[in-house]
Formats: structure tokens, C-alpha cells, sequence
């Protein structure tokens, strides 16, 4: 499993969720692979009302675009992380 994210070749602008246009300029925007190295910016712990617990993390890519995904437990703010694929779901671990 690879991330990706869009980047307009106009503007530079970089996202995550495809789009069909830039949101600053609407130029057709270019697909991108990510290599999933990042430092993790946000993390929770989601508690569903059946099944186990999970960590819940936003993590600002080395790319310049922010994901989210499933985290390791134990990771916290300010962790060196990459994603591995884990049935289709980001799953970021300690790097």
C-alpha cells in the first residue's frame, strides 16, 4: 500500500483527498506517491461501541501534506512514523 497525494503543477498547492481541481487555482491536479514518512501531529484513542479500542493519529508527511490513519499504540506527539499497509487501512508505526 502506498499514500498518495494530489499536487497542482500550477500552484504547487499539495492534498491529501483526491479532487477533480485545484481549490486555489482549478488547474487538473497530478497524483502523487508518498514514501509515508512523517512526525505524527495529532493522536486518539477511538473507543467504538463494539469492538476493541483503537489509536486514531494525523500525521504532518515529510511531503508537506497531513494524513490520518491508524497508529501504533504508544505512539504520541512529536514520533518519527512510516505506514505499512494493514488491510487496506494507513496503519503508522514508530520508524
Amino acid at each position: 500500500m502506498t499514500l498518495a497525494y494530489d499536487e497542482c503543477p500550477s500552484c504547487g498547492r499539495r492534498w491529501t483527498l483526491p479532487r477533480t481541481g485545484c481549490p486555489s487555482c482549478g488547474a487538473e491536479p497530478r497524483r502523487c506517491a508518498s514514501a509515508g514518512l512523517g512526525t505524527v501531529a495529532a493522536v486518539s484513542v477511538v473507543h467504538p461501541s463494539s469492538g476493541d479500542p483503537y489509536v486514531l493519529v494525523l500525521v504532518d508527511l515529510d511531503d508537506g501534506v497531513r494524513a490520518m490513519g491508524r497508529g501504533a499504540p504508544g505512539l504520541a506527539v512529536g514520533h518519527r512514523v512510516r505506514a505499512r499497509p494493514d488491510a487496506g487501512i494507513p496503519t503508522f508505526r514508530a520508524d
